[in-house]
């Protein structure tokens, strides 16, 4: 599931809401929560507008390349079945994210544990200090509101 030569990587959160559809679902499916879709809309804006690889960050499952297939799981950061963050590190090294820089359109809980995943990786944030779906979907209209976040 890597995809070489990404200029840079874009990373969303995944949502407590999912399809509960039994089997596995390529994730991008399965999360139907409000704050992955706005997130999405803006990561999906800026990859066509800028480049970069879209990633989907999960306590449960960890680093996930959007079309991967997942389960219907209820977990989160602080449960006991939640993804190390060693392990973490390398699904980047797998999906090829270490070493580039990160925009990180994720909550500020979330960009902790990049910057644990991703040590070295410049994370911006162009979410930070606005409304969360307000800033998304204003970036998923009009990408160039997240151009000085982007690396």
């Amino acid at each position: 599931m890597t995809r070489p030569h990404a200029s840079r990587i874009i990373i969303v959160p995944c949502s407590n809401r999912k399809d509960p559809a039994a089997g596995l679902l390529p994730a991008e499916e399965r999360y139907t929560g409000s704050y992955y879709r706005a997130s999405r809309a803006a990561a999906n804006a800026i990859a066509l507008h800028y480049g970069g690889q879209i990633l989907i960050l999960s306590p449960k499952l960890g680093l996930l390349d959007p079309r991967e297939g997942i389960p219907d799981y209820d977990t989160v950061w602080q449960s006991p079945d939640a993804k190390a963050m060693d392990a973490i590190r390398q699904d980047a090294e797998r999906l090829g994210a270490t070493g580039l820089p990160v925009v990180a359109l994720v909550s500020a809980e979330y960009v902790r544990r990049i910057g644990a995943i991703l040590p070295g990786s410049e994370v911006t944030t162009p979410l930070k200090g606005h409304r969360y779906l307000e800033r998304c979907y204003a970036i998923a209209r009009e990408p160039e509101l997240a151009a000085g976040y982007i690396r």
